[in-house]
């Protein structure tokens, strides 16, 4: 995971690189995209930081969005 900073997107926020924990029989989904929040930190690292279908279909989305 890499540090990416774009002073155009946001000041002086770090950003991860950061790949979809969803594992489906064996295979982890492809799907990377920026997240705000360390994912090395305890929270993220024990529930895994999904891509938004994977979150969908987990449930793990407020009110089924």
């Amino acid at each position: 995971m890499i540090s990416v900073y774009d002073s155009a997107y946001d000041e002086k926020v770090r950003r991860w690189r950061v790949r979809c924990g969803c594992v489906v029989q064996g295979v982890q989904c492809s799907v990377v995209g920026e997240y705000k929040t360390n994912p090395e930190a305890p929270r993220p690292s024990k529930y895994k930081i999904f891509c938004p279908r994977h979150a969908r279909e987990d449930g793990r989305t407020m009110k089924g969005r």
